[in-house]
């Protein structure tokens, strides 16, 4: 039992130190905030590819523009919806590509407004191939709209269940 207790007393502050660090993780843990993102769904990405993929800026001689607009559960209060407007173009001086990207996101009571700037480094493989290397730097925008978040209160609640069914 001696032996026990002095091995005890011996690690006793290396315990204290672990004990501290799990409790300081664990409150760091329960009382930080925690955001995500998501990008916006676009159903017809061949059409849009930069949208997605910096790398795409400046792949085609000519310049690109796109203006795009989805709207899903149309007729539905707060259904989501996509705005997006973008152009890219080669620039022969640079050996690349320069682009913008606008996109608007609504759904229900949250927004998204994103504007990024892209540069594509474009490496020629050969006659029919080329390599695109891109990079996006950009700002996101996030709002809520409190007149559209949904309130339910506990009366409603209430009468729904007492309602009888037919």
């Amino acid at each position: 039992p001696h032996l026990l207790l002095f091995v005890f007393y011996r690690y006793l502050p290396y315990l204290y130190l672990i004990y501290s660090v799990y409790c300081l993780f664990f409150l760091f843990i329960v009382c930080s905030n925690v955001f995500a993102q998501q990008d916006p769904q676009i159903t017809h990405n061949m059409f849009n590819k930069f949208m997605y993929n910096p790398a795409v800026a400046g792949a085609y001689p000519e310049l690109h523009a796109t203006l795009l607009h989805r709207s899903q559960w149309v007729g539905m209060d707060g259904a989501p919806t996509t705005n997006n407007l973008n152009a890219h173009a080669y620039v022969g001086q640079i050996r690349g590509g320069v682009g913008l990207n606008v996109i608007n996101d609504r759904i229900g009571a949250l927004g998204t407004n994103t504007i990024s700037l892209s540069y594509a480094y474009q490496l020629g493989l050969g006659p029919d191939y080329q390599l695109g290397m891109g990079l996006s730097f950009g700002l996101i925008f996030n709002s809520t709209n409190r007149s559209k978040s949904m309130r339910v209160s506990l009366r409603k609640v209430k009468k729904i269940e007492k309602t009888p069914l037919n």
